[in-house]
């Protein structure tokens, strides 16, 4: 199962950037592109938006628990994944 992860999350290059001990991956969707002007927040176009939705789905569909916080928090047997934003991050 954690490889299945790690390969979704590998295909979607700078879409996602991550850290992976052994019992965690904490993910963070790159959606932050700078800021306008005014202050306003920059979101960024995914390279690959279905790819980025797929892998939500399949945590979702596949994680034994889910923790929503500031970031989300997917629970399975033997580890856990986190997944949030960069823009939750600024």
């Amino acid at each position: 199962m954690k490889d299945t992860i790690l390969e979704r999350i590998n295909n979607l290059g700078e879409d996602v950037y991550f850290f992976e001990t052994e019992k965690s991956i904490e993910i963070t969707i790159n959606d932050f592109n700078g800021y306008y002007e005014n202050g306003e927040e920059k979101f960024r176009d995914f390279l690959n938006p279905k790819g980025v939705q797929e892998l939500i789905v399949y945590l979702t569909d596949n994680s034994k628990m889910i923790e929503p916080d500031f970031y989300t928090h997917y629970i399975f047997d033997e580890f856990e994944v986190s997944l949030g934003y960069a823009s939750y991050d600024i």
